[in-house]
């Protein structure tokens, strides 16, 4: 069975009607309040259980995943302890997480999983993961590793929940480490700014140097030499404020604890409120040796609710582990499916 953990979320409710839609009887939706899972498994029918899970109070785990073999993580956890229990016991893993931290620490667990003959699949939403597969496919077209810049568009009426608020606020705060050839060097977010061309309808677009963790995953992962990852959002104004607030330093009240809840609250509430669209672009642009000649070439994509096609690709990688047909330990997406079997399962932007 496929336990969808966060399952009432905004990202853990599609993944739940994703599942049950195909699987019908095999899906367990899965969070703190039973109240809101039982209400939703009511709503989404097709044999869906409820049950009571608190990833950070380990007495709720075992009766929880008693019928579990894959778990859809669809929470940003603060600890890599639950997945680990996961994982110890056998049960497949699908983790949604931006975070580096938390794929990191998930890392630590691939001989722990190969050993109780499990697989976790990490980096599983739009970036990384999707851009990630773009990559994948770009690199295919080079004699050579080439350099790769990942740019990303994102919607602001789209309503990305808490967890999407707060990657973004600690994502701009600080710097960040970027590797170089002589070592490594700081990155300051919102700064370096250059033009990516998305597909239509949204075209020519300044962007600015982002912390994604896809620039740091696809080189250890996937034939590249470099990878930087760029960003802005669908709204020119707010792209240019955002950058504007950042040069004059106003991001560094994030550091006081009262702000930075303040401000959580305040742009979980404002997001999705008509201040911009719910639309997504991803364009990955690589340059490297073709023969004797030096090209670039690019492939991007573009589509309405990031959340509903994270959740596709969380069920479609649900699937692939649930049916053993992938090798056991800890992978990143790209090291598990491609492009055409995300087409192939209809987890495609639309």
């Amino acid at each position: 069975m496929f336990l969808v953990a966060g399952g009432y979320g905004q990202v853990g409710g599609y993944a739940v009607r994703e599942l049950a839609g195909r699987h019908p009887g095999q899906v367990i939706v899965a969070g703190r309040s039973l109240d809101k899972a039982t209400r939703l498994a009511a709503e989404v029918g097709a044999g869906v259980h409820a049950v009571t899970l608190d990833i950070y109070d380990p007495a709720t785990w075992d009766a929880a995943m008693a019928d579990a073999r894959t778990v859809v993580m669809c929470l940003n956890s603060a600890t890599t302890d639950f997945a680990q229990h996961c994982l110890q016991r056998g049960i497949h893993y699908v983790d949604i997480s931006p975070s580096q931290a938390v794929m990191r620490g998930i890392e630590r667990f691939d001989e722990v999983a190969q050993h109780a003959g499990a697989t976790a699949a990490l980096g599983v939403g739009l970036a990384p993961g999707l851009s990630n597969l773009l990559v994948k496919q770009v690199c295919e077209q080079f004699d050579e590793p080439p350099r790769v810049q990942i740019n990303m568009m994102l919607g602001l009426g789209e309503a990305h929940g808490t967890d999407g608020v707060r990657w973004f606020l600690d994502n701009i705060s600080d710097d960040f480490p970027v590797p170089t050839a002589d070592g490594k060097r700081l990155a300051r977010p919102f700064a370096g700014r250059r033009v990516a061309n998305f597909p239509a309808p949204w075209g020519r677009r300044s962007v600015y140097r982002f912390n994604v963790a896809d620039q740091f995953i696809t080189p250890n992962t996937l034939p590249v030499a470099a990878a930087g990852s760029y960003f802005c959002y669908d709204s020119r104004a707010a792209t240019r404020t955002l950058g504007l607030l950042k040069r004059l330093g106003v991001f560094r009240m994030l550091r006081s604890e009262r702000i930075y809840r303040l401000a959580v609250r305040t742009l979980a509430s404002s997001v999705g409120g008509g201040l911009g669209t719910d639309a997504y672009a991803l364009q990955v642009e690589a340059t490297g040796l073709r023969g004797d000649v030096m090209q670039t070439t690019s492939i991007g994509v573009a589509g309405n609710d990031n959340s509903r096609l994270t959740a596709q690709i969380a069920a479609v990688t649900a699937e692939a582990l649930n049916a053993g047909k992938h090798p056991a330990g800890v992978h990143y997406l790209e090291q598990l499916i491609t492009v055409a079997d995300l087409r192939a399962l209809g987890a495609w932007p639309v």
